[in-house]
């Protein structure tokens, strides 16, 4: 859901496919502790965690995801 809402926005992102990695299991032990949440994806912009696949679409639903990148 999220590659599809950056597609559409035409944004570049870079995916991260746990499931083709050994250290996916430790990967989201981390990202549990920096965003409370284990479950993926976990979508970043400029440092920021928006959340999974549901919020970003949201996000672009209600016209608010552009914003995003528009700031420096």
């Amino acid at each position: 859901m999220a590659k599809e809402v950056f597609n559409k926005l035409q944004q570049k992102y870079t995916a991260i496919e746990l499931d083709e990695r050994s250290d996916a299991e430790e990967i989201q032990l981390i990202l549990g502790e920096m965003t409370g949440a284990k479950t993926v994806p976990r979508v970043f912009v400029k440092g920021e965690c928006l959340g999974g696949g549901s919020d970003v679409k949201a996000l672009y639903d209600s016209g608010k995801l552009v914003h995003y990148f528009d700031t420096p």
